[in-house]
């Protein structure tokens, strides 16, 4: 789909605009699920886009930046202390923040991106895609893939 509006990555020094995917830490039943997250990933490279994301290596999370970062583009995480020490933290990131609090971390996540874009999920999914409907909802474009 085409906009009326161009994008403009105001957060970002590069002018990228960045996306903030909502995809889960696990993994999925399906191998869709996998080939979904990583299309995505490679998509956000491709069209010259940058990424934030709740910076996990595991599930669709690490799936996603992982083809975004082979796709050449910067990826930047957001995640807290707590789960940095249980999801292990992206250690190949472009740039890591860890940070206090979940709430801090969504803030975070918010204020950075241009447009959020979520793939099927749970609950763990659905509650941060629509937090971050409200969250800067005024500044960035939404899309929801239907798988």
């Amino acid at each position: 789909q085409r906009f009326s509006k161009p994008w403009v990555g105001g957060s970002n020094p590069s002018g990228r605009a960045i996306i903030l995917p909502v995809v889960g830490s696990a993994s999925g039943t399906e191998e869709i699920y996998s080939e979904s997250a990583r299309d995505l990933g490679f998509a956000i490279a491709k069209n010259k886009l940058s990424m934030v994301y709740g910076g996990g290596s595991k599930g669709l999370m690490g799936v996603v930046a992982d083809a975004a970062l082979e796709g050449g583009t910067s990826v930047t995480g957001v995640i807290t202390e707590k789960l940095h020490d249980v999801e292990v933290g992206h250690t190949q990131l472009t740039h890591l923040e860890v940070v206090s609090t979940m709430h801090e971390r969504k803030s975070r996540m918010a204020s950075l991106s241009d447009a959020i874009i979520s793939l099927p999920g749970g609950v763990g999914t659905w509650e941060p895609f629509c937090s971050h409907l409200c969250l800067g909802c005024e500044k960035r474009r939404n899309g929801l893939c239907l798988a």
